[in-house]
């Protein structure tokens, strides 16, 4: 493992424990992902910075509001990595006012709102968020049955493409089919979400759709066996990469194996082989060096990392939790 890499995966077992130890009895999926997002942004936190953060957010927000219960962990996540936690409160709770105004008030909606303010400030996120609401609408008369409100976040990510509304659709559709002609028995939600994060990239969508089916096909031949559910998000950033799929499979193979003798990922009971594959390919993106990239394709891959650290996010949430789509802040 590379020394980048290798202080990556460290930091990240560092936050994890951070996050475990200051909030007990959370969602386990939940610490890994945090710890994901606090290590992409260089952040070690406190306990006393996390818990501050608490104290914000339960301050800013009432009992029954979209960023507590299942969402509470990643809220505070995105207070702590901010320049300054009360301010951001005021940012999110903000942008969350603009979102309802284009989409039904939900737990996915808090998560927009917690992402775009490190995007774009206050009114100016008012045209990416009508954009988003159109391509939501679109997205639904490809898929009426898969599309649900989890993928409005994606939309609005979508809506910073320089892609017309039509390509991105056009790319959506394109790569969604090949890929699940090619992956059988995948879950067709996790696909779909696959789709518009290699639709959102610089490369031709078609080329990544294809990096992407040999990353899968590589980790499998190599004994790997990779799941086909909401894991394979971590995939699809790793195809926009840059990186030669040699390289990207050995590096998925040597996170996993120091995963593997880490607290909470050495046995099926704290995490299973697949989900523990998926973070070793989380880790993996965030070790792609970007410095080298223009500032159009450190955007590009900036948003795509959030897409999958989001769709991700959202899959968490849907399995462990009902949402509710009328909650206020």
């Amino acid at each position: 493992m590379n020394e980048r890499l290798g202080k990556i995966c460290e930091r990240y077992i560092k936050n994890r424990e951070i996050v475990r130890s200051t909030f007990r009895l959370e969602s386990q999926a939940l610490y890994s992902i945090c710890a994901a997002q606090l290590t992409g942004h260089g952040k070690q936190p406190q306990s006393a910075e996390l818990k501050e953060a608490r104290k914000i957010l339960k301050r800013e927000t009432g009992l029954f509001s979209s960023f507590r219960g299942e969402i509470e962990l990643p809220a505070l996540t995105a207070l702590v990595t901010a320049p300054d936690a009360e301010l951001r409160m005021k940012q999110i709770t903000e942008m969350y006012k603009i979102l309802k105004e284009e989409f039904f008030g939900s737990t996915y909606l808090a998560l927009a709102a917690m992402l775009l303010p490190e995007l774009v400030p206050g009114e100016s996120a008012r045209p990416y968020i009508a954009r988003g609401k159109g391509i939501f609408q679109m997205m639904k008369e490809e898929h009426p049955f898969l599309t649900s409100s989890e993928d409005s976040v994606l939309a609005i990510l979508l809506s910073f493409s320089e892609k017309s509304d039509e390509q991105l659709i056009r790319d959506m559709e394109q790569v969604y089919s090949f890929l699940k002609a090619r992956i059988k028995w995948s879950d067709s939600e996790s696909m779909q979400t696959v789709s518009h994060i290699l639709a959102m990239g610089e490369p031709p969508a078609q080329e990544s759709a294809e990096r992407f089916l040999k990353i899968f096909e590589c980790l499998n031949e190599a004994g790997h066996a990779y799941g086909k559910d909401y894991q394979l998000t971590a995939l699809a950033v790793l195809a926009i990469s840059g990186q030669e799929i040699d390289a990207i499979t050995q590096d998925i193979l040597e996170v996993d194996a120091f995963l593997s003798e880490q607290e909470g990922y050495r046995s099926v009971i704290g995490c299973d082989k697949k989900t523990r594959l998926m973070h070793a390919a989380m880790l993996v993106t965030l070790a792609d060096d970007k410095s080298a990239l223009p500032d159009a394709g450190i955007l590009t891959s900036t948003l795509v990392m959030i897409a999958a650290q989001q769709a991700a996010m959202c899959a968490i949430i849907a399995s462990s939790v009902v949402i509710t789509t009328t909650s206020t802040t």
